[in-house]
């Protein structure tokens, strides 16, 4: 059986780099999640491939020291995650995987690679690029031979031509084996919703139904596991002493009938999960919510976005006010917390819309917010919309949401302007007495403490630091 390796960069200056194919970011606080795509690759090659995985930037390697780790494991195939946060340092440890591994297969997966000028790069070393995780022909890949990959035609899963003209939403089935959580078991590992230092990934799908236009994830289809495998995976889980799961579906929920069967079975077994997700709040209905909690669910991530609900329905986001708030007032009565997403800056929005959408934060009483800069991610139509006015090039990168790379203004705020209101956001809604003290009063564990403190800690360093943008803004 081929020997594989799943291998994360280093992040230069230490930062906490995400590396997804659907989005890759720089942690706002302590926090560096377990990379879901790695892990969901883990399952879908045959349980006799030898498998091990070399994460630089949880294991804080240099370069040279994660190489030779994967020269240990003598590997075949090597699967490397890219990002467009630090495009070009990924890109420099993509080249030197090839010239030390030359006889090997190398795939590489990452949010740049849906822009053509990143695919060409990377294909001067790399012999494809994975598109679809779940729905990847693992068998095709086993039988490929370094350099003729292409020679095979189109193979399922990984990235063509007409990939992104072909994506459909409507939702695929596809199985595979259980994921090799053991391998992802590392101390630099940290969901900052977590009840507990220790926990792991489960994806019940990958992909995202919904066609938000700002987002990179509009661009993927929609696949999804049935039930009785992710069951399963959580059984083995639980044996391996972890009770605290993170499941990394973009939008939890959905297919609705296979995650009632799903959460029903976690009920009935009295698995005793504490577990935390993503929720689109459009899929909000109260019997749904009350059957998450029972089975252990505490922490939802919610996309509140904007308080200008007219310019989200412009990217393809139709949710009300009404929706959000009827959410979290439910998930509050049930003891859940209630992390809101906000986006600062879209095209067309002014300082006073996202002093709103600070204001609509602190009035919803959520329990956490992450404030995001409108950012052009790849295949975003923020990215299209700026190389049309001329406000950035089709070839530039380093662009991510909590700006400490490239920053770029929208039509309206300047690159500064948005520095300056990211900062006033996080100080206005985490420094306020009430709110530290009922966050003090819903806490479970002194794990957790642990973990909160840490999070609040680099949170509020960043938040209060000086600027350090000269030579990285970008004009209106």
């Amino acid at each position: 059986m081929k020997t594989i390796v799943l291998t994360n960069p280093p992040s230069s200056g230490k930062r906490r780099i995400i590396r997804n194919i659907d989005c890759a970011i720089e942690s706002k606080g302590h926090y560096l999640i377990q990379p879901y795509d790695l892990m969901l690759l883990s399952g879908c090659f045959p349980p006799g491939c030898p498998m091990s995985l070399v994460d630089a930037t949880a294991d804080n390697l240099p370069a040279g020291r994660a190489i030779e780790r994967i020269s240990r494991a003598r590997p075949d195939i090597i699967i490397q995650a890219l990002s467009e946060v630090l495009w070009s340092n990924d890109l420099d440890y993509l080249r030197l995987l090839r010239a030390r591994f030359p006889q090997a297969l190398i795939l590489v997966l990452g949010d740049a690679l849906i822009e053509e000028n990143c695919v060409a790069a990377a294909m001067q070393w790399a012999d494809g690029i994975i598109a679809s995780p779940l729905d990847l022909d693992v068998g095709a890949i086993l039988q490929a031979q370094p350099g003729r990959l292409g020679q095979a035609g189109r193979i399922e899963g990984l990235r063509h031509e007409r990939f992104y003209e072909d994506v459909s939403k409507k939702p695929r089935e596809r199985t595979i084996n259980l994921p090799r959580h053991k391998l992802f078991q590392k101390s630099g590992y940290r969901w900052p919703f977590s009840t507990r230092l220790r926990y792991t990934t489960v994806m019940t799908a990958w992909g995202c139904p919904y066609r938000c236009s700002y987002c990179t994830d509009a661009r993927f289809p929609f696949v999804y596991r049935p039930w009785q495998g992710v069951l399963d995976e959580l059984q083995t889980v639980k044996k391996m002493g972890i009770s605290e799961v993170y499941f990394a579906d973009k939008s939890f929920g959905l297919p609705r009938d296979n995650i009632l069967n799903l959460l029903g079975e976690m009920v009935r077994r009295r698995m005793n999960f504490s577990w935390s997700t993503y929720f689109h709040p459009s899929q909000y209905e109260p019997e749904f919510l009350n059957l998450m909690a029972r089975s252990g669910c505490h922490t939802i991530v919610i996309g509140v976005e904007s308080a200008n609900i007219e310019s989200l329905r412009r990217f393809g986001r139709n949710v009300t006010a009404e929706q959000i708030s009827g959410l979290v007032r439910h998930a509050h009565e049930l003891g859940m917390n209630v992390c809101g997403d906000i986006i600062l800056g879209l095209p067309d929005e002014t300082e006073q819309d996202v002093r709103a959408s600070i204001a609509l934060a602190v009035a919803l009483k959520l329990d956490f917010a992450s404030f995001n800069i409108a950012t052009p991610l790849p295949g975003s139509s923020i990215r299209r919309q700026a190389v049309a006015e001329g406000r950035m090039a089709e070839d530039e990168h380093h662009f991510d949401t909590l700006a400490d790379g490239n920053i770029i203004g929208s039509n309206k705020l300047s690159a500064l302007q948005l520095v300056a209101l990211r900062k006033l956001a996080a100080r206005e809604f985490y420094l306020r007495p009430g709110y530290l003290l009922r966050r003090l009063a819903k806490l479970r564990t002194f794990e957790q403490f642990v973990i909160q403190v840490h999070e609040a800690f680099e949170v509020l360093t960043k938040c209060l630091a000086p600027d350090t943008h000269a030579g990285r803004l970008k004009p209106l």
